[in-house]
């Protein structure tokens, strides 16, 4: 006699075989789950570790060229060199300012004036202090500078504008004896002068 199974019980059976679908679901959900975390974790230590060599290696990139750039014993005189070039150009223009000013002081001013210092500004106003023989001389001085380009000088014209104006005389000293005197004369200059027309 063959021995055949009886259902006595169906829902409880049924039951027993949604449980074990519901475990099986769960188990296999929980196993994907932790692959899945797992593969995240293992993601993000291979990008730490690559972000690691890589950082590695900049730093040491940046050693090496350090170490190169304090190997080159010129480079504060180049960079000192490099800055000096920038102002090159206002070089230039002080230079041809301060040529017409000698110019004419070379040319017009009478012997036994000397000029000790002289500064320009931005304005183009030139600074001079000097000494001379006599206060005589001195007046003679500024008059030369009055008249150059209008009444001295090459090409000089009465329609022309003046090299020099606004001539002051200042701080005028007598040294005592035959030391002559002390003096400041400031003046500005024309356009002509800058550009060194």
């Amino acid at each position: 006699m063959s021995a055949a199974r009886l259902n006595l019980a169906p829902e409880v059976y049924q039951s027993s075989q949604r449980e074990k679908r519901r475990r099986k679901i769960a188990r296999a959900t929980a196993i994907a789950v932790s692959v899945i975390a797992l593969a995240i974790v293992g993601v993000g230590l291979v990008i730490a570790g690559g972000q690691k060599l890589y950082l590695d290696r900049v730093n040491g990139q940046i050693k090496d060229s350090q170490t190169k750039v304090k190997s080159y014993t010129d480079l504060q005189d180049a960079a000192t060199a490099q800055q000096h070039l920038k102002t090159l150009n206002d070089l230039t223009q002080s230079k041809a300012r301060f040529s017409k000013f000698f110019e004419v002081l070379q040319e017009f001013a009478p012997q036994g004036v000397a000029a000790t210092k002289i500064t320009i500004s931005e304005s183009n106003a030139i600074e001079m202090t000097g000494s001379a023989k006599s206060y005589d001389l001195v007046t003679k001085l500024v008059k030369a500078l009055e008249a150059s380009n209008t009444k001295i000088g090459k090409n000089s014209a009465a329609t022309n504008q003046p090299f020099f104006s606004s001539i002051q005389l200042s701080d005028v000293t007598d040294n005592g004896g035959n030391q002559g005197i002390s003096f400041k004369l400031t003046t500005l200059m024309s356009s002509e002068v800058v550009s060194g027309k």
